[in-house]
């Protein structure tokens, strides 16, 4: 191998390798919705979503998170965090919603019913405080229509 002298770390892989998603938004599946308990024993319900959309960014994931918790958990909690499990609750509650879910039905849709779902999801991506990468927070999430997204044809 040989030394190569260059005067920049430049490439032209810009517009090909994305480094990650940036704020925008997407048109995205519903891939996965799962429980799962973090190493500190709280639960939460996630939500995993891909961008289907075509572009540089096709097939990059991200998920939302909403912490879970039982009535036995929220009693035994102190004050701050019945507050911090009301408010999960409440987004986690306007997030069913805005995937269609009637409010009436909240506690009894089945997750795996939600999978498969098309939406245009905004997400604001900050760089992480601590660590490397990005993290990603999902802004709005708004069902697709797909009936409404045609391709135009020229002859």
């Amino acid at each position: 191998m040989s030394d190569e002298e260059f005067d920049s770390f430049s490439d032209d892989l810009g517009d090909v390798i994305p480094d990650a998603l940036v704020t925008d938004t997407y048109l995205c599946n519903l891939e996965e919705v799962k429980r799962i308990e973090a190493k500190d024993k709280i639960k939460y319900n996630v939500f995993e979503w891909e961008v289907i959309q075509e572009g540089a960014y096709e097939g990059e994931t991200f998920s939302e998170m909403y912490r879970h918790a039982t009535l036995a958990e929220y009693s035994a909690a102190d004050k701050k965090e019945q507050r911090e499990i009301r408010e999960a609750r409440r987004k986690f509650q306007a997030r069913l919603i805005t995937l269609g879910v009637p409010e009436n039905e909240i506690g009894t849709v089945k997750p795996s019913s939600l999978v498969g779902l098309k939406a245009h999801v905004t997400v604001n991506v900050k760089p992480r405080t601590k660590g490397p990468g990005f993290s990603i927070w999902v802004q709005g999430v708004e069902i697709a229509d797909l009936s409404k997204e045609t391709t135009e044809l020229t002859f």
